[in-house]
């Protein structure tokens, strides 16, 4: 999405008129949607909600397969709306990104929430005192903008010792590919550590080899000191096997 004071022409198109546009249809773009509409705030002329993916869940339904609701760190709920009341808790095994995509979808049936898909926001310029959004389809006339777009597209990749020297491939959560491709390599990743340690584990006891795990051995990189959890999760019993070197902090 681009900002910037002074939008190229724009194209001929149709211009909808609203009071709030809230780009982004995740937990947070559900959650103000929500209070815009408790406030008073008309479904259409008083607010739209702009998403760029094709149906409802947000980033999670783009989430790894591994994840399931047995490795996820936490689900929060939406205000109105408990997850265990749309996705049984005892279904541990079930993958999170048809979890909570399912209880998006209901979320926005159940409030009638005006999420327009799939609609990605190009440019947002100010016109006077109003703002001007631009996407593949309409373009909206907005008093406010709330940005709910988060960081699955845009991580934020920290700087790590060595990496200009790195010949292997490197990417994050959103980018990383089956561990198959990682054949019998070392497999370093930073991040946060619940989601470092739902992909690395598993990506252990995925296809083997000539009788080698596909990844022999992962260190991970934090920007704080880590924490153990007060319970243990289950995938540390998985990464404290022979071979896992321990989490480190880079500072």
């Amino acid at each position: 999405m681009q900002t910037n004071e002074s939008a190229a022409p724009a194209r001929a198109r149709i211009i909808r008129k609203t009071e709030i546009v809230v780009i982004g249809a995740g937990q947070a773009g559900l959650s103000s949607a929500y209070w815009l509409k408790r406030l008073g705030l008309e479904a259409g002329t008083g607010f739209a909600v702009l998403d760029a993916n094709p149906q409802a869940g947000g980033a999670w339904q783009h989430r790894w397969p591994t994840l399931t609701l047995s490795t996820v760190n936490a689900v929060h709920d939406l205000p109105g709306l408990a997850f265990a009341d749309v996705v049984d808790q005892g279904q541990r095994e079930v993958k999170a990104a048809e979890a909570v995509p399912r209880y998006f979808a209901r979320y926005e049936a159940l409030y009638a929430l005006p999420v327009l898909r799939p609609q990605r926001v190009r440019v947002v310029c100010p016109r006077g005192e109003r703002f001007r959004v631009e996407t593949d389809g309409p373009a909206f006339s907005a008093r406010g903008i709330i940005n709910a777009t988060g960081t699955w597209e845009n991580p934020n990749i920290p700087e790590i010792p060595g990496a200009d020297r790195f010949g292997g491939a490197s990417c994050t959560a959103m980018t990383i590919a089956a561990p198959r491709n990682l054949r019998a390599c070392g497999l370093r990743s930073s991040g946060r550590v619940s989601r470092r340690c739902s992909i690395s584990p598993r990506s252990r006891g995925w296809p083997r080899l000539s009788g080698s795990p596909a990844v022999r051995r992962c260190s991970a990189r934090t920007n704080s000191p880590p924490m153990q959890a007060a319970r243990p999760w289950p995938w540390w019993k998985s990464a404290s096997g022979k071979g896992w070197s321990p989490v480190r902090s880079s500072r």
